[in-house]
């Protein structure tokens, strides 16, 4: 989602526009545009520490089972 969103940014469609086609907020699509524009694509698809889902099965459950 964020390539799509950046290559729409690289065409010059509005934050606002791209936010509605691609039904995430304005802010986020700002927020990757600036982090392109830092990083370009350094860690580009690596989630940041703290973000994501969390895991739904224990990692004790995971260790055992997979023992």
């Amino acid at each position: 989602m964020r390539a799509s969103v950046l290559l729409d940014a690289a065409a010059g469609v509005p934050n606002t526009a791209i936010a509605s086609r691609h039904q995430v907020t304005a802010v986020s699509v700002r927020k990757w545009r600036a982090q392109f524009q830092q990083q370009g694509l350094t860690d580009w698809g690596k989630v940041a520490p703290g973000r994501g889902r969390k895991p739904s099965i224990p990692a004790e459950t995971i260790a055992r089972i997979g023992s």
